[in-house]
């Protein structure tokens, strides 16, 4: 639970960035994809 909640505090400071980016639709969807990726490994393993 300790390591969900240090990645899900590491996505947010990743959006912030991404907010002040001029690269933000650039970058936006495969920054999306990798948090929603390591949320799944993260979410998955609980159950295991």
């Amino acid at each position: 639970m300790i390591m969900l909640a240090h990645h899900s505090s590491l996505a947010i400071q990743i959006m912030r960035f991404l907010l002040i980016s001029p690269n933000q639709l650039k970058y936006s969807q495969i920054i999306k994809e990798k948090i929603l990726v390591l949320v799944w490994i993260f979410s998955g393993s609980e159950h295991y």
